[in-house]
């Protein structure tokens, strides 16, 4: 919203000065109104389901995902909470047993139904809920069931066709003879194998229902199917296949002392109110549509939160990828440490650094526009040259690359002239000690001489004659970053005009170097000529020095980073 706001108060900024206005734009007045109205938008958009249930995404009725790669990762997704559900139906499974074993006559083939229901769910309760700590082994089977869809599935159907079975069998088995009407008043007879109260049987087949439903992970057309096949047993018994248990149970309520059976006026009462098996039809019917329902709907929440999760992963992921181009982007155009200075705090400001001792050096090639360029039709208007000078400049760059120049930072090319700098990156490090001007200013003619061998290789194979003309000087300076749109990293003081004399003062083909620059140098084995002056613009006559050879710094700098490796063979020879 902050940034919103700043964004609209700068377009009214700019009307306010007398700017042309731009298309759509906002007075201060209206500005929390647009700030509000582009927050709900983006909140009604991010909340909105229709934009994952389109006809592109998902089925309306299957709710599958139409892509099949997408469907693939839906059903890999682990289910943690799968040994919870299988809990659940195990305690919907009692309370059944619990139902028929206390309420309903008992049978033996009740008892050993129940008996091997209770066995074979049990096992599968532990071992999906084993822990490593129970055991070891059932841990990698219930990791499996966890993270497996097809056992999931598998074992869901299972312990549902089981508790339904256990639901059903009692019905199956019971009796109820016509000729001795059921007595309900009498304390029940464990040896009674009559069914004293039907009504149970529906209640059950209505749990075991719901233990169906308990799966939520469960594809809902598995769960509709099981259901419906249930309810349609259910009926089938109560009005075709058991119909006498519940006719005598309603010929009891209706004539609770004459024990009428089967009589004409039995019927005719039984027309004015709701049978038994009628309203046991009907809370089936409606439990069955209610579960149904309820299935869809956590399914169909279920996938949206997957495509939403995706969504966003997708988002995170193009965002990432995002900031990491734009981290290459900036770390091109911005040092290491100033890039990561604007990254982290997130925004633009004014940046800049105070260095007491830093090194800056401008190599130039003077020869080639005067000489080399030019805009005919032979080099296609000079683009020809541009690429010349361009795989140059690329040349000095993969220099910069190498680990000896790590303290050295480009600045910046123009035209023909690259102007580098030493010493800008804060705690340098160099061969493992910290870094300070003299190693910055070795560095640096180093880098000046690996320039002229590249630029003596570049002339080797495109028969050229390019020279550079280079300048160095050190001293304090100021480095930052200017500009809030293409920000461009700079640096400036005295320190960097001399360097800048140094080599436009020079001579083609040599390194001329401050009085100072060179006492510092010399003790590191650097050979200069004499001293000589030159006339600097607005500083007079300066004394300077240009290099000799480079010999003697390479050889000494070849010993100093090698004197373990020498010291350790000299030793073994010895």
């Amino acid at each position: 919203k902050q940034w919103y706001q700043r964004r609209v108060r700068a377009r009214c900024t700019r009307v306010s000065l007398g700017a042309r206005p731009e298309p759509g734009h906002v007075t201060p007045a209206g500005l929390d109104q647009e700030v509000n109205e582009h927050m709900r938008k983006q909140i009604e958009d991010g909340r909105s389901e229709k934009q994952w249930v389109k006809s592109e995404f998902i089925h309306r009725l299957t709710l599958r995902f139409k892509c099949p790669a997408m469907e693939t990762d839906f059903q890999r997704l682990p289910d943690n909470m799968f040994k919870y559900y299988l809990a659940c139906a195990f305690l919907v499974f009692l309370f059944i047993g619990a139902i028929q074993l206390c309420i309903l006559p008992i049978e033996t083939i009740t008892v050993a139904s129940f008996t091997s229901a209770l066995v074979l769910l049990s096992v599968a309760v532990v071992v999906a809920m084993a822990t490593p700590r129970f055991c070891e082994c059932l841990k990698q089977f219930s990791h499996l069931i966890s993270e497996n869809y097809r056992v999931r599935i598998v074992l869901a159907i299972f312990t549902t066709l089981v508790v339904y079975i256990i639901a059903i069998v009692q019905i199956v088995s019971c009796k109820c003879e016509d000729k001795e009407p059921c007595d309900h008043t009498s304390p029940r007879d464990p040896e009674n194998k009559r069914c004293d109260y039907p009504m149970y049987f529906y209640i059950s087949g209505m749990l075991a229902m719901l233990c169906s439903a308990v799966f939520l992970k469960l594809d809902h057309i598995i769960k509709d199917i099981l259901m419906v096949i249930a309810v349609l047993i259910y009926i089938v018994i109560m009005h075709f296949g058991r119909k006498d248990i519940f006719d005598a149970f309603d010929n009891f309520l209706l004539f609770p002392d004459d024990k009428v059976i089967n009589t004409n006026d039995s019927v005719e009462a039984k027309r004015e109110i709701l049978m038994l098996k009628e309203y046991g039809t009907v809370y089936l019917l409606m439990l069955a549509l209610a579960l149904i329902a309820l299935g869809f709907e956590v399914e169909r929440t279920a996938r949206m939160d997957f495509l939403q999760r995706r969504h966003a992963a997708q988002k995170k992921d193009q965002m990432e990828d995002f900031k990491t181009n734009n981290g290459i982007l900036l770390r091109n155009l911005l040092p290491g440490h100033v890039a990561e200075h604007f990254m982290g705090c997130g925004k633009i400001g004014l940046y800049h650094d105070d260095y007491s001792n830093a090194g800056v050096m401008f190599a130039s090639i003077p020869n080639f526009f005067a000489e080399f360029y030019a805009e005919n039709d032979v080099n296609n208007n000079g683009l020809e040259c541009m690429r010349v000078l361009n795989e140059i400049i690329a040349d000095f760059d993969e220099l910069l690359e190498k680990y000896k120049f790590n303290c050295i930072e480009k600045i910046k090319t123009i035209g023909a002239t690259y102007m580098v700098a030493a010493g800008l990156t804060p705690k340098a490090v160099y061969d493992g000690a910290d870094t300070d001007l003299d190693v910055y200013l070795c560095n640096l003619c180093e880098f000046a001489f690996a320039m002229q061998d590249c630029i003596k290789r570049i002339n080797k194979h495109s028969f050229n004659n390019f020279q550079l003309r280079i300048g160095i000087n050190h001293g304090s300076l100021v480095a930052g970053v200017i500009g809030a749109t293409k920000p461009q990293y700079d640096i400036w003081g005295n320190t960097v005009n001399v360097a800048s004399r140094m080599e436009s003062t020079g001579k083609i083909g040599k390194i001329q170097v401050t009085e100072e620059s060179s006492c510092v140098l010399e003790p590191y084995g650097f050979r200069f000529e004499p001293v000589h002056t030159v006339n600097v613009k607005g500083k007079g006559t300066m004394k300077a020095r240009f290099f000799n050879r480079k010999e003697g710094y390479a050889c000494l700098i070849f010993i100093v980073r090698n004197f373990k490796y020498i010291f350790l063979l000299f030793v073994i020879l010895k």
